[in-house]
């Protein structure tokens, strides 16, 4: 095998395991964050919540930037070691550098109504089903892609042809053209993230799907990637160029709300390039 197809093989190794390979994008259960807790109260009461849900003052709820929405969490009051345990239901807060906004009967629960913030511990202790099923599901996906690349690796050991996975790229009209990257080091890249929008084996529906997701979002950047996996074509649509993935994650459950399912992938670049974009 001459070295430029050993090349080949190993980009397609690096393109596979850091551009495609998704990411969790909520934290697991049991694990602890730390922080300032604020809450809000009668001026949001009965206005709707990043869920859909109607916000109640007098229920136990939540709203976090990070959390998958529906999420159960334990909050502390470090200062008197009462506990509360609330649902994730909406996005925030926004303000400061505050972890977690109370709902106001939450916050009374553990005594910082009046003060108005509170030192905090918050302990995952459940994440909703569909985000687990979501997240394996990705993981499966991207274990796959994996194996796939290195087959390809293993090729020159062996001695036996694999079907080479080759990303081109698909010029339409409203999408952004990605081209397969050469390998680049490690002290050279920065992660980004995207939100995979779509993935369809009919280039017309991707493309439909690219012109709808325009009509949406008139300034994210859209690319539209074609794959040939084991002989089939895979046209997949990539939104956004985030710097984290709690930004990727919120637009993603955007995306969903509008009727677009789609998964949060951590992708490296040069960091040349990511430095020129603009948000």
């Amino acid at each position: 095998m001459g070295i430029q197809k050993i090349c080949y093989a190993l980009t397609v190794l690096i393109i596979s395991f850091f551009s495609f390979a998704p990411i969790a994008t909520g934290q697991d259960v049991g694990d602890k964050q730390s922080g300032l807790a604020s809450w809000y109260g009668v001026k949001y009461h009965g206005r709707p919540t990043s869920s859909g849900e109607i916000y109640n003052r007098h229920k136990l709820t939540a709203a976090h930037n990070q959390l998958p929405l529906g999420s159960k969490v334990r909050v502390t009051n470090v200062a008197t070691g009462q506990s509360v345990v609330v649902r994730i239901n909406d996005r925030g807060p926004f303000r400061g550098a505050r972890i977690i906004d109370l709902s106001e009967a939450a916050a009374r629960k553990i005594k910082y109504r009046r003060n108005g913030l509170a030192e905090v511990v918050v302990e995952v202790i459940e994440l909703p089903e569909a985000f687990l099923a979501s997240r394996a599901k990705a993981e499966k996906a991207a274990a796959e892609e994996e194996k796939e690349a290195l087959a390809l690796a293993n090729e020159q050991a062996t001695g036996t042809p694999v079907e080479t996975p080759l990303v081109k790229p698909v010029v339409t009209e409203n999408a952004a053209v990605v081209a397969p990257a050469p390998a680049v080091p490690a002290a050279l890249q920065q992660k980004a993230f995207v939100v995979q929008a779509g993935s369809f084996g009919s280039l017309s529906n991707a493309e439909a799907q690219v012109e709808k997701l325009r009509s949406m979002y008139e300034k994210m950047p859209i690319a539209l990637v074609e794959e040939t996996i084991n002989g089939r074509r895979v046209h997949r649509i990539l939104a956004g160029r985030f710097v984290s993935k709690a930004t990727a994650e919120q637009a993603r459950q955007d995306l969903a709300k509008r009727g677009i399912t789609g998964l949060v992938r951590e992708m490296a670049e040069p960091a040349a390039l990511a430095s020129s974009g603009t948000h």
